[in-house]
Formats: C-alpha cells, sequence, structure tokens
C-alpha cells in the first residue's frame, strides 16, 4: 500500500473535492467576498436584493455602504452557464487571483430545462474528472449561471483551453428562471462544452446535481464515486489514490488515460447550439 505524504495528500484530495464547494444559493462574487442574492435584477443589477451582515438592500446602496464602484454593477455581462467548479467561490478566487479587487461576478442559482450537469471524459491537470453539459429533455435542474464581463470572459476562456479542452458554445431558446412561480422565458446562454464528451458506461451518463430527479438514463454521483468507477475501467488493479496522483503528477500518464477515456464518451445531443468562433468581444459590440 502506498503512504502519501501531506503534500500529495492535499493534491489527491482536492481532486476528490470537485467542484470545491458550490453554495446553495445565489450570490455576488465581491472582491472574493460572497454576498447571498436573494433576487438578480438582470435588466438593472443594482436593484437586486443583496444579503450582507444580517442586512437586506439594494445591491447599489450595499455598493455604496462599502464604498465601492457602482459602475461594476453596470458592466456589459453575458451568462454563462457553470456546470462545474466555476459557480465555486474557491475556484473564482484562483482564476481571478490577479484582478480580484476589481471582480465582481453576479453567480445566479437558476432553474433550467432539458440540460443537466454531467461528467466529462476528461481528467484535469488537477486529477479531477470535469464537467460538461448534456441534453437531457424532461429534466428541470438547478444550475449556477456567472454573468461575465468582457475581461472576465477573455480571462475564463483561459483557463478553460478554449479549442484544446472546451469549446464555447451559445444555447438559444433555453427554458430557464429564478423562481419556480415566475414563467419561464426561453433566453440565450452560453456554456463551456468539453471537446472530450461525456462520460457514458452502458449508454448511462452520471449528472454531479443531486437536487433534481433524473429521467431515464441519467443517474447521480459524486467526484469520488466517478474516480472509482473510471479507475476501475483504467487501471482494475491500482489504488485509487495512487491512481490519482499519477493523473495529476505525470502528464504522459494523463493523457494515455485521456485517450483510453475517449471509448466511454458521447458527445453533446442537443439541438439550438452553435459553437462561438468569433473573439469574445463580438458578443459584447
Amino acid at each position: 500500500m502506498m503512504v502519501l505524504d501531506p503534500e500529495q495528500n492535499a493534491l489527491v484530495n482536492r481532486a476528490k473535492a470537485y467542484p470545491f464547494g458550490t453554495p446553495t444559493s445565489s450570490y455576488l462574487f465581491v472582491h472574493g467576498e460572497c454576498w447571498p442574492v436573494d433576487w438578480y435584477d438582470e435588466s438593472l443589477p443594482e436593484r437586486s436584493i443583496v444579503r450582507l451582515n444580517n442586512k437586506k438592500a439594494s445591491a447599489r446602496d450595499l455598493f455604496l455602504s462599502k464604498s465601492l464602484r457602482t459602475s461594476y454593477l453596470a458592466t456589459p455581462r453575458i451568462p454563462v452557464l457553470a456546470s462545474g467548479s466555476n459557480a465555486s467561490p474557491a475556484r473564482l478566487k484562483e482564476k481571478f487571483h490577479s484582478e480580484l479587487q476589481q471582480t465582481v461576478i453576479p453567480v445566479i442559482l437558476y432553474s433550467i430545462k432539458n440540460l443537466l450537469p454531467v461528467f466529462s471524459a476528461k481528467f484535469a491537470s488537477y486529477g479531477s474528472i470535469t464537467a460538461t453539459l448534456q441534453q437531457a429533455c424532461g429534466n428541470e435542474t438547478k444550475m449556477f449561471v456567472t454573468f461575465l464581463s468582457l475581461k472576465q470572459l477573455e480571462l475564463m476562456h483561459q483557463t478553460e483551453a478554449i479549442g484544446d479542452e472546451y469549446d464555447f458554445a451559445r444555447f438559444s431558446h433555453v427554458d430557464i428562471r429564478q423562481e419556480p412561480s415566475e414563467p419561464t422565458p426561453q433566453k440565450t446562454v452560453y456554456a463551456y462544452l468539453s471537446r472530450k464528451g461525456v462520460f457514458t458506461i452502458g449508454g448511462h451518463q452520471f449528472s454531479l446535481d443531486s437536487r433534481s430527479a433524473l429521467t431515464n438514463g441519467f443517474s447521480h454521483r459524486s467526484q469520488i464515486t466517478m474516480l472509482t468507477q473510471a479507475r476501475d475501467l483504467l487501471s482494475p488493479q491500482e489504488e485509487l489514490d495512487h491512481f490519482i496522483l499519477k493523473n495529476i503528477t505525470e502528464e504522459k500518464v494523463r493523457r494515455a488515460n485521456n485517450a483510453l477515456l475517449r471509448k466511454f464518451s458521447q458527445p453533446f445531443s442537443g439541438g439550438n447550439t452553435e459553437l462561438v468562433r468569433e473573439s469574445p468581444s463580438s458578443l459584447f459590440y
């Protein structure tokens, strides 16, 4: 039995922790802090209802009380689905660490029909099996949407390895709403789709979402369960933690395992979707 040293153990535990602690409700990511959001106003974000230190007020009033620039709230943004760790405050801190004191991102929980966050057929460089989307007709699931400015979208593209690991896609006519009682408008949203496809075993695919009843062909799995299944498929005699660690520390091993996972991959099957080939700036101007 292999005994990991503290540094190795930390790497393995991080891989198992994906998607790194997403909250249970909407929030504003403000300079690295999380401000709970009761209601997000897409047309006038400064009117959104936010809670901070047991105080409920408009986002504009709370920004003024903290001597923060309200112009952050008025910045043009586009909605990008966060199927995995992009809804995690810890991950957002990592991705925007160089711009943290200028970063405000609404991260809003919606009910979305016919789309499901699922595990991709891919090990990340940090050892986790990451998320992507799949069409799931008849499902309505809770999923976060990040509202990103142009600068934030450009930085996010860099972290998602567009054209190599992920494609950026436009989804039209998506049924999406904040509250169950409100009508379900159809909107255009964006998302990152794994170029490695959806992890599929025996025609079955696996969702990160444990809050929704799933239709046939889908079931919920944790990150640890998915890592275990991948190990069982690719290297059944190997200890799980050793298998995970090698995917982190040995790029050649990780690439070989990702190539083997292609046998267990199915593409995204949804309609009303097109890959975005133009530059991020074209989506704003």
